[in-house]
């Protein structure tokens, strides 16, 4: 294979390397123009390069235009019309859609096992990067269409103003237009590679078919049918959305969403006929809906008449989250919708809640609060040994003991403790206690990748007796910690506690924002208080951190790491509320009046 003049190739990826010419060296401050060209195709390569060395000659041409006029610059450049504008930028996609198709297929694809796999992975990492405006790949590329598409305009950004345009529903500049005319080249592309030569527009704005060629006979790609309905289109992609790996409690969210997207608009409506302003009086119902809405009025009454009477009523109105929610359910919905060639544009694009921002409503407790808390007959008043499930909520008295306190002293959710199995307390090689969080077995489920931790058992913890409480549930033959906390309807164990405290809560009238979660912000605040490292907070927590290469080195689950998590934990203290929580639990013995072994310093 030939080499590409003025490339490099280095580990399988061409690099550009133009020399700047003599003259201009110090007006640039550098000698060659450098950069990569993100891919390890030859035909790529050579296409880029045509590509960059444009852009770099009308760098140059730019820079040595004001030393010909000895430093007066010339007179500002004309503007284009924005028709004209337009008609360039899909001249463009024409054009260099009809390029690619040409290369693509004289390919020998035969001959070149794998080749056909890799430009198709390269055409997706560059379309998704084009997806994004603000990705500094997408910034570079419009500009180098745009200097050698408008040489006349310079792409002066203010002079092209803004045009509405019906497809989005948004405004767009001349920028935006290119951009989805990068984007439509590289749709085209991939329906090349795919074997469909005709050059279909995906993107209504390029709808015009290719320059005519040998493949002119050939049946048009696939088109946006209007046969589709809104409830087809919901049920599509609900279940493309059920093929991951995806929780079983979003998916029942998102259904949840899309009943009240099709509650609201017509099962039947013609999606491609769903106008942006359809989409944003949505919107604006959403802000005048109340809280459990579908759980306070019937489903037979209409959106419109429950907002009135929610506002009649003076009924608090839906969360930002939820309204985000639903609104994101409809984006998601047309975004499917396109990407799939099921409709031709998303008229939800950009729709945001009116909402304000949440004010944050749960709260660390302070220790007045958790005396106050902790005082409460439904706290105090158990016998944290009893493992037999009795009412309220069928929880047993020692799970109502043990769970709460746990998860103030390490930090653990609900669900996380709740299915623990007893193997799950494990000992390190120099005595430490720990809890041990793991998705391991079909009946536990964590949040994420962070949640699965090692999470030592504070000293607070064993002085209340907790290993002959281990003790009475290995005796009942059980293999569950807390074998009354039995799976909820999303199979999440820590349900029934949750529901039964906050109940409690609500009941004694507490405050918004005290609930069962609470206890784990309190444990982070408890932290910050004693200034634990970041790191050690994160993992003591689960809580997930942006990581760099050097922390994906060590063992996070080793014996030496939870040690070292166990000297942190241990200082987690809460002060005076210390003797209420733990109030009426004396220093534990065993009968045979031996200490309970005690977790390492």
């Amino acid at each position: 294979m030939r080499r590409i003049p003025g490339t490099v190739l280095r580990n399988g990826v061409y690099y550009l390397q133009l020399r700047v010419p003599a003259d201009l060296v110090e007006a640039f401050g550098y000698s060659h123009f450098k950069e990569s060209l993100r891919t390890s195709d030859h035909a790529v390569a050579k296409r880029e390069v045509t590509r960059r060395k444009l852009y770099y000659d009308q760098l140059v041409d730019e820079k040595r235009a004001p030393l010909s006029t000895g430093g007066v610059p010339k007179e500002p450049p004309r503007t284009l019309t924005i028709s004209a504008l337009l008609v360039r930028i899909k001249e463009y996609v024409a054009k260099e859609s009809a390029s690619r198709r040409s290369a693509l297929s004289r390919r020998k694809w035969a001959l070149e096992p794998g080749s056909r796999e890799k430009v198709r992975a390269e055409i997706v990492a560059t379309f998704e990067a084009l997806r994004d405006p603000a990705d500094d790949f997408t910034r570079q590329r419009i500009t180098e269409v745009a200097v050698w598409l408008f040489p006349e305009n310079r792409f002066d950004e203010p002079q092209l103003g803004l045009v509405y345009d019906l497809w989005s529903g948004v405004h767009l500049t001349t920028r935006d237009r290119l951009r989805r005319g990068l984007l439509e080249i590289e749709r085209r592309t991939l329906t090349f590679l795919d074997g469909d030569y005709s050059g279909h527009g995906l993107d209504v704005l390029f709808a015009a078919q290719l320059p005519a060629s040998g493949n002119a006979g050939m049946q048009h790609g696939p088109k946006p049918s209007g046969a589709i309905t809104l409830a087809d289109l919901s049920a599509l992609t609900l279940s493309e959305h059920g093929k991951g790996s995806v929780r079983q409690q979003r998916k029942e969210q998102l259904a949840a969403a899309h009943r009240i997207i099709l509650r609201y608009f017509d099962p039947d409506t013609d999606p491609n006929k769903l106008s942006p302003e359809a989409c944003a009086q949505f919107r604006d119902l959403l802000a005048e809906l109340p809280r459990d809405t579908t759980k306070r009025f019937p489903q037979s009454r209409s959106l419109h008449s429950i907002a009135e009477q929610a506002k009649k009523d003076g009924l608090p109105t839906l969360a930002k989250a939820t309204q985000e929610t639903y609104l994101g359910a409809l984006r998601g919905m047309m975004d499917f919708g396109v990407a799939n060639w099921k409709i031709s544009r998303n008229p939800a694009v950009g729709l945001k809640s009116l909402a304000r921002e949440n004010a944050r409503t749960r709260t660390d407790y302070d220790h007045a609060l958790l005396k106050k808390i902790f005082s409460e007959p439904f706290l105090t008043q158990l016998d944290r040994f009893a493992i037999s499930p009795n009412e309220p909520a069928g929880l047993s008295e020692a799970t109502r003991f043990w769970v709460p306190r746990i998860a103030l002293y390490t930090g653990m959710r609900q669900n996380e403790i709740c299915q623990l199995d007893v193997v799950d307390i494990r000992q390190t090689a120099s005595g430490t206690l720990y809890f041990f969080a793991t998705d391991e077995g079909d009946d536990k489920q964590l949040k994420n990748a962070a949640s699965k931790k090692a999470v030592p058992v504070h000293q607070r913890i064993l002085n209340a007796d907790f290993m002959r409480y281990l003790d009475v549930v290995r005796t009942s033959g059980s293999t569950k910690l807390f074998p009354d906390a039995t799976p909820g309807k999303f199979g999440h164990r820590g349900q029934k506690i949750s529901k039964w405290i906050n109940r409690q809560f609500r009941r004694k009238e507490y405050p918004r924002g005290v609930d069962f979660h609470a206890f784990r912000h309190t444990f982070r605040q408890a932290l910050r208080l004693i200034d634990a490292p970041t790191d050690v907070a994160a993992r003591l927590g689960g809580w997930s951190t942006k990581q760099g290469v050097m922390d994906r080195y060590g063992g996070a689950l080793s014996d030496p790491w939870i040690d070292h998590l166990n000297k942190t934990l241990q200082c987690v203290h809460y002060g005076d509320a210390e003797a209420i929580i733990f109030r009426a639990v004396s220093a534990p013995r065993y009968s045979d009046g031996t200490q309970p072994l005690q977790s390492g310093a």
